[in-house]
């Protein structure tokens, strides 16, 4: 597996860069309880797909809860990214939920290409999709109704 052991940790450092270089820090700090919003919801998908057999990580560099530790903790900056660029209604947020989705289906792909992951069973890129979409939709439910008010305050 060589190199492509470090795709999650690539995932986690090229995001958690971003964040830092095109993020001002006062808007990092507003959004930090969103970042553990989106490493808990990670987490939670993360241990329900395993645990039922649905998706396998393979020989994760740092293993927890049955998933790389550097896939978890890029959840935290791809939270942040994700509720920083959300707009109000419910189109804007819409298209933003699908974009994010289909972000998080072409970083997945290539993770399985790589062999640091794998679908199991019948559970396709379909099934990954609707729950990569569901589980954003929650976190911005979630983000919105605990820090609405940091989400969309002017920036």
């Amino acid at each position: 597996m060589g190199i492509l052991r470090y795709t999650h940790l690539f995932y986690f450092v090229v995001t958690w860069m971003y964040v830092l270089i095109f993020i001002k820090p006062k808007r990092i700090k507003e959004l930090i309880p969103v970042a553990v919003l989106g490493i808990i919801g990670l987490t939670a998908v993360d241990v329900y797909i395993t645990s039922l057999n649905l998706y396998q990580y393979n020989n994760p560099l740092v293993n927890v809860l049955g998933a790389p530790l550097f896939h978890l903790l890029w959840g935290g900056g791809a939270a942040i990214v994700y509720i920083h660029y959300m707009k109000p209604g419910f189109n804007r947020k819409l298209l933003n939920v699908i974009l994010f989705t289909l972000i998080t289906l072409a970083l997945e792909f290539i993770a399985e290409k790589a062999g640091v992951s794998q679908r199991l069973g019948s559970y396709s890129m379909l099934h990954s999709g609707m729950l990569d979409f569901a589980t954003l939709v929650v976190l911005l439910w979630v983000a919105e109704g605990l820090y609405g008010n940091r989400i969309y305050k002017r920036q």
